[in-house]
């Protein structure tokens, strides 16, 4: 079959044997150009080439017309995918389609396109693809299991395993009615009154923030209390805002943002993760941007975390991956991080503290001298570190995440890139 090698989209071919027969060799090569049309943009050219490579043997039905494992394995995948909207045009294909082979196949390639790809136009946004269903389709076949094929496309990364847990979250609060936007009011300093303040409560309690079981008994339900300033300390805290419990103008927009919505604002994220590169590499860091941190992972650990500075608008840090090949002490101005929204670069990241992350670096690489680190730290010298491994990279754009504590976080659009996004969706 030509099996697809390591990145499933690059053909492997067998040696040419001398004594292969002519109509033997002839066979070959239409394999390899089969292969090959698998990396094309054609969706069309490239499911035909999966089923010339197999001989047009059925992969969906029996010739009794009877489902096959590979399509209960489809079916049932997605009935039990949460990302996947059930008003979508692939999830309504599911439920209309007839028993044919063409149909399935079709709903299948549009299916693990979504397992892939997700909903975002990349090919608009980034004008760019990287994998493709068909190919994957091919491995599944050799394997005798669509199961497989799933399981490697699936993302493996703690962040996506995680924020599948706050999508779950969400989509119970929206089916349950959500919460009702807060009408406009004036700035709300903690002890001050208000008939604001009981929706509020109300609103806050809907998304988790506010337990009234946890606070003590209300003598006025217009008083902005101790216990409910502490659940807007908190709701702003996990929404990238300052959290003194003051309610301004930005927590007022952040407040009334819906459930529907922040939903829709999750998938967006999961579908962005879907993108990053699947790799077996031990240690891997990640830019988030919108969130001004960087975090690195050992394995499924997290055992670096720090802040970080990321390009203004109109100096965007650019969203890439890319793999960490030297380490340069060269410290810059220290007082930028201390603010909540650290959009301020000219569009490279600069880290808060540099020194802790080359004391993880010291740890895994034998090249880097921890204690003559810091004396050219304070002697103030540009000296690069060659690493002996490279490390993964990824400069990310996330507006939403779950963090360590299991907690749904959202930050702001800073580059308005998720409304780009959501306007170009595949839904």
């Amino acid at each position: 079959l030509n099996e697809i090698a390591s990145e499933r989209i690059a053909s492997r071919t067998p040696k040419l044997d001398v004594n292969m027969t002519v109509e033997e060799r002839k066979k070959l090569r239409e394999n390899k150009k089969l292969a090959e049309q698998l990396l094309g943009s054609d969706k069309k050219a490239r499911m035909k080439a999966v089923y010339e490579l197999i001989d047009y043997k059925p992969i969906w039905l029996t010739e009794s017309g009877e489902l096959t494992p590979f399509s209960k394995t489809l079916f049932d995948q997605m009935e039990n995918d949460i990302t996947l909207d059930r008003n979508s045009t692939v999830y309504q294909k599911k439920e209309e389609i007839l028993k044919k082979e063409f149909e399935i196949a079709k709903l299948y390639q549009e299916y693990m396109g979504h397992v892939l790809y997700g909903a975002i136009d990349w090919k608009t946004f980034l004008n760019k693809l990287h994998h493709h269903p068909e190919s994957l389709l091919i491995e599944a076949i050799h394997d005798d299991s669509l199961g497989s094929a799933f399981e490697k496309a699936v993302p493996k990364f703690p962040m996506y395993e995680k924020l599948l847990t706050g999508l779950e979250k969400y989509k119970k609060i929206a089916a349950n009615g959500g919460w009702e936007p807060l009408p406009s009011f004036k700035a709300l300093k903690p002890g001050a009154y208000s008939d604001v303040v009981p929706l509020l409560r109300k609103r806050l309690a809907k998304e988790g923030f506010y337990d009234p079981a946890a606070c003590p008994k209300v003598t006025d339900e217009k008083k902005y209390d101790k216990c409910l300033v502490e659940a807007v300390k908190k709701f702003q805290r996990l929404h990238g805002l300052e959290d003194e419990g003051y309610i301004g103008k930005l927590t007022q927009k952040a407040l009334n943002e819906s459930a529907e919505q922040k939903v829709a604002r999750i998938k967006l994220n999961l579908d962005r993760l879907k993108w990053l590169k699947r790799g077996g590499d031990r240690y891997h860091i990640v830019v988030n941007i919108p969130a001004f941190t960087l975090y690195m992972f050992d394995g499924q650990d997290l055992i670096q975390k720090m802040r970080v500075i990321t390009g203004r608008k109109g100096h965007e840090t650019p969203i890439f991956y890319g793999r960490v090949r030297t380490i340069v002490l060269n410290p810059y101005e220290k007082h930028l991080f201390v603010k909540d929204v650290r959009a301020l670069s000219h569009g490279c990241v600069r880290l808060h503290r540099p020194f802790d992350l080359l004391e993880t670096f010291s740890q895994i690489e034998p090249k880097i001298d921890y204690e003559r680190s810091e004396e050219i730290l304070k002697e103030n010298k540009k000296t690069p570190f060659r690493l002996s491994k490279t490390i993964p990279v990824d400069i990310i754009y996330l507006t939403s995440w779950v963090n360590n504590d299991g907690e749904v976080e959202f930050r702001n659009d800073i580059y308005g890139y998720d409304e780009l996004q959501m306007g170009t969706a595949n839904r």
